[in-house]
């Protein structure tokens, strides 16, 4: 026999074990096994009784409503069956069905053998809702066998059928198989949340997805690096909401192909993903209410964020996105021209290493649209362009508040304000030295509070000509400030020097040949798209 045939025959020969193994945990009730001397409480809120042995004893009842407390010693076998469909959390949310232990137990063998204690080898189907809520709520004492696994094999399941099961089960260090293609409501929900020792997630096949299948499936897994496949195409609301949240050691997102989303469907997905680097495409161009918000919140070591190519734009949608992203360094392009209330709200917030910000060509607004959109982005020292001249309510809020590398504010082309428009705009921007706002109606409520709040002590401010009504100080010009009137035709470059064929903004700020938007070049306005 040669050595390929040899190599053919031996990885058949360990298929066949590893099925083998699989057959035998299927046929297993579920097991606790002792690593060494302690007790193991099981709480039993089931309609009917559990039945347990220890190793090759007597067999022994759990009624409703009661805990049993079984001593066991180092190698002890206790083994569980019951025919309950559910093992709910009592209405008056006292303890739920739970399984404690005092010392480390190995865990393995079949869940079923809860649901059906004589034919729990082919059962398949979870009938009852939150069948399992809570189950190993907290059990810091199982971890897995290294050769027997436990086994949740249902493919039929129930809405909130796994929720919490083994919240904060520190000691578990892989999740159990997950076969089910086709979900229930929440029936993942916070299933292994808090599991800090989980390296290896399961798989997770389902294409379709349901509202609140995955939410905090694996919030704070610190452990976890890899993340199991998403192949869905077909999300729903919350359906990946905060799944990865807090899980410190990913370092890549998987790939997210859908492209028409729904309502949370990645709110707080990957937030607080310290080492996250890569973020997956988002090609999505059909949006939903707060579809991303804070999606990568807190993901200090991500530097680039995706293309984001949506045209139409939804509530919230990109609330909080990017917010306290420290390494960030560009921001994708935002190609809307109409917006929903505050789609870019906090989008950027802290993000301390952006130092240009995207193109805002948007020119119809609505509520809180960009409220501190960069607020506290310390390096920021490009401002987009901002042609809107119809406002709406704190519409510019804290845009810019704490950005203080920004030395000159963008044109404000609007006219009249409205309530709280430009409020805290630019407080605190402690360099700015030069804002030109062209507005003569001043008068809504709080429509420059404290816009211009701790600038610099010396600036220009270029004003409407035909307004001659504003007053000193932080909730108008500041103090000590040179007031000039603004003249659209006298456009001054002596701050860069104009050149032959090169592009300015309107500020005379040099810009990029590819700057899109309103450009002047060679004294002449030119409209780049």
């Amino acid at each position: 026999m040669n050595m390929k045939c040899f190599l053919i025959l031996f990885v058949a020969f360990l298929s066949t074990i590893d099925v083998w193994a699989d057959d035998e945990m299927l046929s297993t009730p579920l097991t606790l096994e002792a690593i060494s001397t302690g007790k193991i409480m099981f709480q039993n809120q089931a309609k009917g009784i559990v039945t347990y042995k220890v190793n090759d004893g007597k067999v022994q009842s759990i009624k409703s409503k009661t805990i049993d407390t079984i001593d066991v010693n180092t190698g002890d076998i206790v083994t569980f069956w019951g025919d309950n469909d559910k093992y709910p959390m009592p209405s008056n949310l006292s303890l739920p069905s739970t399984i404690s232990c005092t010392a480390p137990c190995y865990i393995y063998g079949n869940i079923m053998s809860l649901v059906s204690s004589i034919n729990f080898t082919d059962a398949k189907t979870l009938g009852s809702e939150e069948t399992f809520i809570h189950f190993f709520f907290r059990n810091n004492c199982i971890t897995n066998h290294p050769n027997k696994k436990l086994k949740l094999p249902a493919t039929t399941l129930s809405k909130g059928c796994y929720t919490s099961m083994f919240y904060n089960c520190t000691n578990l260090t892989e999740a159990p198989e997950l076969p089910a293609k086709t979900l229930s409501e929440s029936c993942y929900y916070c299933m292994f949340e808090g599991c800090s020792s989980l390296i290896k997630a399961p798989e997770l096949p389902a294409t379709t997805m349901v509202k609140k299948c995955y939410v905090g499936m694996f919030s704070g897994c610190t452990s976890l690096s890899e993340t199991p496949k998403l192949p869905a195409e077909t999300l729903a609301d919350s359906c990946y909401s905060s799944m990865f949240s807090g899980c410190s050691s990913i370092i890549e997102a998987p790939a997210l192909p859908a492209t028409s989303l729904a309502k949370y469907c990645y709110s707080r997905m990957f937030s607080k993903c310290i080492n996250l680097t890569k973020a997956p495409e988002l090609p999505a161009t059909i949006l939903a209410p707060d579809c991303y918000s804070a999606m990568f919140n807190r993901c200090s070591s991500l530097k680039n964020a995706p293309a984001l190519p949506a045209t139409t734009l939804a509530d919230y949608c990109y609330y909080d996105m990017f917010s306290s992203c420290t390494s960030l360094t560009s921001a994708p392009m935002l190609p809307a021209t109409s917006l929903e209330k505050y789609c870019y709200s906090s989008m950027f917030y802290n993000c301390t290493s952006l130092v240009e910000a995207p193109v805002l060509p948007a020119t119809t607004l609505a509520e809180c649209c960009y409220e501190a959109m960069f607020q506290k982005c310390s390096s920021l020292v490009k401002t987009p362009e901002l042609p809107a001249t119809t406002l709406v309510s704190r519409c510019y809020s804290k845009m810019f508040q704490a950005c203080n590398s920004l030395t000159i504010s963008p044109i404000l082309p609007a006219t009249k304000l409205v309530d709280y428009c430009y409020g805290k705009m630019f407080s605190g921007c402690s360099n700015l030295r030069e804002v030109t706002c062209l507005a003569i109606d001043i008068s809504a409520t709080g429509c420059v509070s404290d816009w211009l709040l701790a600038v610099s002590a010396n600036g220009t401010f270029n004003k409407n000509p035909a307004m001659n009504d504003w007053r000193d100080g932080s909730s108008g010009i500041p103090q000590g400030w040179k007031v000039v009137d603004y003249d659209p035709t006298n456009i001054n470059f002596l701050k860069t020097g104009e050149k032959i064929g090169k592009s300015y903004d309107l500020r005379g700020i040099l810009t990029g040949a590819k700057t899109k938007g309103l450009n002047i070049i060679n004294k002449k306005k030119v409209i780049r798209r």
